[in-house]
């Protein structure tokens, strides 16, 4: 766990976790893009990337607090 290393590793692991979490928001907003762009989206789907969205925001907004109160620059 990111708990357990030194705080300059602790600070590499969480910023390559918000490049992991980016790069997922943007797969993300193309997938939303494409759906977007169908005749008659799937409900199913779109409520599929909702859960998802909000669980990279979530994951993305506790990775801040953790990089906040780690003392990364």
């Amino acid at each position: 766990s990111a708990g357990d290393l030194f705080a300059p590793q602790r600070c590499l692991q969480y910023r390559n976790t918000m490049k992991l979490l980016d790069r997922v928001n943007i797969l993300l907003t193309e997938e939303k893009n494409r759906v977007a762009r169908q005749f008659k989206p799937d409900p199913a789907d779109c409520e599929q990337m909702k859960c998802v969205s909000d669980q990279v925001d979530t994951a993305v907004n506790r990775v801040k607090v953790k990089l906040e109160h780690s003392g990364c620059e």
